[in-house]
């Protein structure tokens, strides 16, 4: 039998043994820094080895320990703990552990993990505690160091502006962080578990599975992938990922990091559907196809749209078909022309505000109440709308995303819409502004045609006229005084060209003076009926000859503050246009006085205005009938709307085709 013990033939080699045996307790707890206590209740003697004196850095000679003593040198944080402990152990009388700080004579702290056992007496009593301490304080420090370097690890993963993922071996989802989540519409709990394809689109899940064989072979690359957000729009992606090892070099999974990319390509996807947009303009004036080719572009960015562009109508009243290349045919001509209102479906109504109209639900949606019908007999289930603006703030029209399903937009899918918006803007306005360019060269032709036309009317009678004067003067025909009466129709008719040439050339001064700003008014005290009066017997002989019988009907007198010179040129404009297409029948004019002011009216029974020409009446360089039948330069009216509107008043046409017209002018009395 071998003994674990030397075999001992002396008391001088137990001795020694001895001996041998407290010198490796000594270094055992030197090395481990656990130092040994013993306290005996009773007399309160208290022993410490001398590691522990180590660990406090006391020695002997200056401290004596006891419990009160050591109670003092406990951190005042922890001091009340290790009292409670100690007065529990005499009542239960078990074993205990803790941790406590202890501090030094100079001030520094140290951590302690002690352990204590009550020795009892044979009444059952503690008489002994026994126990030792060990240093962890470097222990502690490292712990604390590795958690806060975890705490700042995570707060990095957390606070990442790119999205974060790590799977397992078979691709299983182990943890994602916010950004990830946020970024595919889930929460980092509702990822976690499920397999990464969940979370691709099904037209790059075998790029996916290519790259995953591809990480298990420990290759790192960087591609990018087309991922699928939870409400189904498509989120693209650049995304590096690592192969993980275990201990024993076995692989273990993945860690990629994603960063969203839709902003970008959508950018990319959009200007290259601009400059495809203005490329087309550039050859045709195709507003329809331009905008085609933006919804097509479109389409292709977010899963299961269908884009449409509505576009305002001139009054600013109705939305007219703009471009819908996939909506149902049927679908766009029943909403064409439909009313922009409070409550007219998505793109009525986000005319109408003026902003974003989002209806995830057709049929639960109040804004559809009017259109929920025709909406569901087409699949149409959702519906987002942006106005589109112009560059001064102005409605253009609108933009439309249509789904066939429930369908809530993401920020990015805001975005996308009120970007497409402003591209639609873009081709609208590059649309309008060559067609305004478009007519204002056909106006500018129209005014020269009629000015030529104008100005030759009265010159060429007045031509022949001076020639005749000339030719009379020049015979030195003494007959000639005795023909005083054609002289002085030639004069008479020498004086009424000039008149036409005068008004003609005021029309054109009066229309650069208000373009200009420059309308300024001289009121003073004048009777409108007066005017009127004045006016028609000016005018008599040429209503005569147009065969247009001319009545007036006033009040005695109608005062007012008006500038005299601007009234009669109102009144002298309404009265030549009534000669002028008063087709031979009778014209009326009446003043009246009204409880603050005027009202003059002017009514002939002559050929009268359609109604789709009636938005033109008042407008620059406008002309509703022929030029060549009726002449004119179409500057009568707007001269006089703008008149009438800077005395305050107002002027409007009563009329139809066939019916005659009546202009009827009310003037506040100042």
């Amino acid at each position: 039998m071998i003994s674990r013990y030397p075999q001992l033939t002396s008391l001088d080699d137990c001795d020694g043994e001895l001996r041998r045996q407290r010198r490796l307790f000594t270094e055992v707890q030197e090395v481990a820094h656990i130092g040994v206590w013993e306290w005996e209740v009773a007399p309160g003697r208290v022993t410490w080895s001398p590691e522990l004196y180590r660990i406090y850095d006391l020695s002997p000679a200056e401290y004596t320990p006891t419990f009160e003593g050591y109670l003092q040198k406990v951190h005042p944080r922890d001091r009340a703990r290790v009292r409670a402990t100690v007065e529990r152990l005499f009542i239960d009388q078990k074993s205990f552990t803790h941790e406590v700080r202890i501090l030094r004579p100079d001030g520094s702290i140290r951590w302690l993990r002690t352990w204590g056992h009550a020795l009892l007496d044979e009444r059952g009593q503690v008489a002994r505690m026994i126990g030792v301490c060990q240093d962890v304080t470097e222990q502690k420090f490292a712990g604390e160091q590795l958690r806060q370097s975890e705490r700042r690890y995570r707060l990095i993963v957390e606070s990442a502006d790119e999205g974060i993922w790590v799977g397992d071996e078979v691709g299983r989802t182990i943890f994602t962080n916010a950004r990830l989540a946020e970024m595919l519409g889930y929460s980092p709990e509702e990822m976690k578990g499920r397999s990464v394809f969940t979370f691709i689109d099904r037209s790059h899940r075998s790029v996916a599975k290519a790259h995953l064989s591809r990480r298990r072979q420990g290759e790192r690359t960087h591609f990018d992938l087309e991922l699928r957000h939870k409400n189904g729009s498509r989120v693209w992606a650049s995304v590096a990922a690592n192969s993980m090892y275990g201990a024993d070099g076995r692989y273990t999974g993945v860690q990629a990091i994603v960063d969203d990319v839709t902003a970008k390509r959508r950018s990319q996807v959009l200007l290259a559907a601009q400059r495809d947009m203005f490329d087309l303009l550039a050859t045709t004036d195709s507003l329809t196809e331009a905008l085609n080719i933006l919804l097509r572009a479109i389409e292709t960015l977010s899963k299961g749209v269908i884009g449409s562009v509505l576009l305002l109508d001139e009054p600013g009243q109705r939305l007219l078909t703009g471009a819908a290349p996939n909506l149902p045919e049927a679908f766009s001509r029943a909403i064409h022309g439909a009313s922009i209102g409070p409550s007219a479906g998505s793109c009525g109504t986000a005319a109408y505000r003026g902003e974003l109209v989002v209806v995830e639900d057709i049929q639960t949606d109040p804004l559809w109440a009017e259109y929920r019908g025709l909406a569901a007999s087409h699949g149409l289930r959702a519906c987002w709308s942006s106005p589109i603006f112009s560059k001064d703030f102005k409605v253009l029209g609108t933009f439309a995303m249509y789904f066939r399903e429930v369908r809530r937009p993401s920020a990015s899918d805001v975005q996308l819409v009120i970007d497409a918006a402003g591209a639609a803007a873009l081709a609208i306005q590059h649309v309008r502004v060559r067609e305004s360019l478009a007519k204002a060269v056909e106006v500018r032709e129209a005014f020269l045609s009629a000015a030529s036309h104008e100005l030759r009317t009265p010159l060429t009678p007045l031509k022949l006229q001076a020639q005749v004067l000339a030719r009379m003067v020049a015979d030195g025909d003494p007959r000639a005084l005795g023909r005083s009466h054609e002289l002085e129709t030639l004069v008479d008719g020498v004086c009424r060209q000039v008149s036409k040439l005068l008004k003609v050339s005021e029309d054109l001064l009066s229309v650069a003076r208000i373009g200009g700003g420059e309308l300024t008014l001289k009121r003073r005290p004048c009777d409108l009926a007066a005017i009127a009066r004045e006016v028609s017997a000016r005018y008599c002989e040429d209503a005569e000859k147009a065969h247009c019988p001319l009545q007036v009907h006033a009040d005695a007198s109608v005062i007012g503050e008006w500038d005299r010179e601007q009234i009669e040129r109102v009144v002298i404009n309404l009265l030549t246009n009534a000669i002028k297409f008063g087709a031979g029948k009778p014209i009326e004019i009446s003043v009246t006085s009204q409880e603050c002011g005027a009202c003059l009216q002017v009514k002939d029974a002559g050929i009268g205005i359609a109604e789709e020409d009636q938005g033109r009446l008042f407008k620059r360089f406008e002309r509703v009938a022929p030029l060549m039948h009726f002449g004119g330069l179409g500057l009568g009216l707007y001269i006089s709307r703008e008149i009438v509107n800077a005395h305050g008043g107002t002027i409007q046409a009563r009329t139809a085709l066939g019916q005659g017209a009546c202009f009827v002018v009310n003037l506040p009395a100042h």
